[in-house]
Parts: structure tokens; sequence; C-alpha cells
């Protein structure tokens, strides 16, 4: 483990020195992560609201991102004073939540790399998440157990969700869940922190772009947006139109949109699977039939193009398109199924080990992905769901990336799903600050 995070590090300053090739300053965003494993899906959520705050003061940045076994790494570059860039920097690491990242200046003097520190500032040294002691004396002498300084990492991140209005505690988490759908290693022709995949139209900001908009659409939710199919419909159809807006009329969510609002609409429907006490079954179950009711309109809908012209059945694009040719309906039939796969398999073990690289195989043999099928069609679909059944180690799952990069296949339906996975595995395990 130290070899790779030896090698992530000396990654990591390349890319620093590669930006301040180009710029004034690079600016790095990593997560406070005490402990190993530095992956964990708390760890990259809390950066998000500040690349968000970073942005939206500095418009002009230049953004490059990796995932890597030190976690979600961001590296904005951008001229301007040093000193202005880490005063508003230390302005949000001494926010409540910015005590869970680093923000860090770095700029040339006299031809190398250099840090600008809090000192620099006159500011003192950021204090332990367990006590009044210098973080950093702390880390030194291994005062805290690594479980323990966890445990307060997610218990300052519950701590900022209390504080928000309850459709915004749920954008937060669906933001969230899409943000680290972005923080694999592998994404098999999707776009991710370390590659385009096989996209040419998106990138990382375009992501970040659509990943806000969704997560407006839910803090605009209210109980009436929620209350049947239709008016949950109409709310999907205007925020896939801001998503489009904002990407300049690329499909980046869609799929994640129609998933999220109705998973959604099933917590709040259901508020006492929100209690501290609710056990892992109670809530999988009881959201598995609050989906299946909430979808079943799909259904008709579904049967309802059997009785179609054949003239009219061959303007149907997508999931329709899809039913029509292959008897699946694609995301609408995940949720007439009330995602009872998602549910009731995947969510048990990635609760019990929050990895998602050993779920990956199955995820990817079991989805029947459309975004596979337009662009490689049946055969190239059927190909890698059979090269993911015996994937069976990091170099097959890592050979399997490439090749759907090599034959330019996405696997969009799949990185929903898995999106939607962390929604729920989120919800459940913030569900005290959402009671």
């Amino acid at each position: 483990m130290e070899e790779k995070a030896g090698k992530a590090r000396e990654s990591r300053q390349a890319t620093i020195d590669e930006l301040l090739q180009s710029f004034d300053l690079a600016v790095t965003l990593t997560a406070n992560v005490p402990g190993w494993p530095k992956e964990y899906l708390t760890a990259n959520a809390v950066l998000l609201p500040f690349i968000y705050k970073l942005l939206e003061r500095f418009p002009e940045l230049s953004l490059l991102t990796a995932y890597d076994e030190l976690g979600a790494f961001l590296a904005f570059g951008l001229n301007g004073d040093k000193e202005e860039v880490k005063s508003f920097g230390l302005t949000l690491e001494d926010s409540p939540l910015g005590r869970l990242v680093d923000i860090d200046v770095y700029y040339l003097d006299e031809e190398k790399p250099a840090v600008l520190s809090r000192t620099d500032l006159g500011r003192g040294a950021r204090s332990c998440f367990l006590c009044d002691d210098e973080a950093v004396i702390c880390r030194r002498l291994e005062r805290h157990a690594a479980p323990d300084l966890r445990t307060a990492f997610d218990s300052i991140y519950e701590a900022y969700l209390k504080e928000l209005p309850f459709f915004e505690r749920l954008a937060t988490l669906a933001e969230a869940a899409l943000w680290n759908e972005l923080c694999r290693h592998y994404g098999f022709g999707t776009v991710t922190l370390n590659s385009k995949g096989s996209h040419r139209d998106m990138d990382v900001p375009l992501l970040l772009a659509s990943i806000r908009v969704i997560g407006d659409g839910i803090r605009s939710l209210n109980e009436t947006d929620v209350s049947s199919f239709d008016r949950l419909r109409q709310k999907g159809q205007a925020m896939e139109a801001a998503m489009f807006n904002a990407t300049d009329g690329v499909n980046t969510h869609k799929g994640a949109i129609f998933h999220l609002l109705i998973a959604t609409s099933a917590i709040y429907r259901r508020p006492e699977l929100l209690h501290a006490e609710t056990g892992l079954k109670t809530y999988i179950f009881a959201l598995h039939e609050e989906i299946k009711e909430i979808a079943a309109p799909l259904l008709g809908e579904l049967l309802a193009i059997d009785e179609l012209a054949d003239d009219e059945k061959v303007k149907l694009k997508g999931g329709l398109k899809s039913y029509v040719k292959y008897g699946h309906g694609g995301a609408r039939q995940e949720a007439i199924r009330g995602y009872e796969t998602l549910l009731k398999k995947w969510l048990p073990r990635f609760s019990a080990v929050p990895e998602i690289e050993p779920l990956l195989p199955e995820i990817l043999e079991r989805t029947w992905d459309t975004t596979t099928l337009e662009r490689g069609g049946f055969g190239m679909l059927q190909t890698l769901r059979m090269m993911a059944l015996r994937a069976g180690s990091k170099e097959d799952l890592a050979y399997l990336s490439a090749w759907c990069e090599e034959h330019d296949l996405t696997t969009g339906g799949s990185a929903d799903l898995i999106g939607l996975l962390y929604y729920f595995y989120l919800i459940y395990t913030f569900r005290a600050a959402l009671a």
C-alpha cells in the first residue's frame, strides 16, 4: 500500500508541476481522511461543496483530476494573487465542514514549486477532529485510533446535513452519489476522474455542471411533486431540460434523473425508514415494495407498446426501442421490478464491505445497458456481459475497461445504477440526519 501511495504522491506532484508551467498558481483540493483506506464515499462526498465554491469564486479555473490510492485529487490552475487565493481557501477550511478538506496553494519560488502555509498568513494550525490539540501532533503521535477518527469524520458530515432543509439533504446526497460514481479506477467507457472514457463530448467539468442542476432539481421538490407518478414525470422532464441546457445538449444523466426521482419519492413516502433504529433489511424490503408501487404505471406503458402499429414502433428510442426489439425495457424495467437486484443483492453486500470493485463484474453482467446496446449492438452488449462475468481480478477489470474504450463502448446504464446504489447507501448511512 505504501508503495502505491508513494507513486500516487509522485503523480500528484507531477500534476502540480504541469499546472505551474501554464498558471501562476496550482490549487489542490483533497479530503482530510484519517487512516486507510483513503477511498470511501463520505471522503469523496465532502469535496463536492468546495469544488463548487472554488469554481464560483474563480470561474476561470482550469481543472485536472485523478483518483488513486490516496482518494480523489483535484488540481486547479489559475492566475492571481497567492495570498488572496489562500485566504479564500482558509475561509473554506475554517468552516465546520471545511475541517474535512485540505486546500493547498502552490506557486513557483525561484522556479521551484512551493506551498503557501496557514502560518504564512498568520493563521494557527488546524485542530484535531477529536481533541483541541494540533492535528499534526495527534497524527504524528498516533494518538487516536483510526476507527474513532472515521466516526468523527462522518459525524461532522452528518451535522452538516442536519442543518439543511429536507429536500436539500436528499439533493446533497444525490449529488454526492453521482460524484462518487466518477470516483473509481475503471469506467468501462464512462467518464471518471482518470479518463474521459469513450466520450469525446463529456469530461469532469461538464458532469459537475450536470450534477449541480440535478441537485437543484431535487432541492426544488415539494410534496406535490412526489405525490404521483405523473407529477414526478413532469419534474423529471424539467430536470432533463435543465441538464441539456447546462451541457449544451449532451445527455449526461438522463437515466440517473429517472432513477433518483423515483428513489427520492419512495424515501419521502416512507419517512419511518429514516429512523436510526431501522434495520437494513427493513429499509431494503420497504423501499422495494414502495418503488414497485410508484413505478406501476410504467408497466402499463410497456404493455401498450405491444398494441402500436409497426410504423409507430420504429420511432421509439432507448429503453422503449430495446423493449420492442429484445423484450427488455432497460431502466424502466429495473424500476418496475423495484430495483430488486440492486436493493436485495448489491446493497447488502456493499453495506457490509463498501467497495465497488468486487461488485463491478456482476453489475456489468446483470445490467441490460441500453447505452452499450446503442453504440455496439446486441452482440457487443452480450460480449461485454460475458467478459464481465469472467472478470475475477483487478487486471481483468482494467483489461475490460480498456476493451470498452478500444471498441468505443460506454456503460452508462451501469453507471446510473452505481449512482443509485450509492444514493440508497448514503441515505441509509446518514438516515438519522434525514429523520
